[in-house]
């Protein structure tokens, strides 16, 4: 498998891996557009191919690939161990080409109070 490119703009604000890990962990994926809180943004782009795995939509044939990850999200959303299939969802697998990380809250540290958010 090969790795994905190195990113090469804004290296200055790019996550290393260890926080790019936690991130991915930590929050679901959503569209965000923001104004006026350009300290506070992080964020994440992964491009690449992407397989389906197990069923589409979710309904609970078992599957082996799925036992771990389907554990911390039921635990995550539903306050236990036991993942609830409802078919309103699908499991996807990223392999990365290519990725690019951003956390502003670096460049305000480097900043400090000369940083003008407005």
């Amino acid at each position: 498998m090969a790795l994905p490119r190195e990113q090469r703009r804004g290296r200055s604000v790019a996550m290393g891996k260890a926080e790019l890990d936690a991130f991915l962990t930590e929050q679901r994926t959503r569209r965000v557009a923001t104004a006026g809180v350009y300290g506070e943004l992080r964020g994440a782009e992964l491009l690449g191919a992407v397989d389906i795995v197990g069923e589409a939509p979710r309904t609970g044939t078992p599957d082996a690939r799925l036992t771990e990850p389907e554990r911390p999200y039921a635990r995550k959303y539903n306050g236990s161990g036991v993942m609830h299939h409802t078919g309103h969802h699908a499991w996807l697998w990223l392999v990365p080409d290519k990725i690019t990380s951003w956390d502003f809250r670096k460049k305000a540290a480097f900043e400090g109070d000369a940083f003008d958010f407005g």
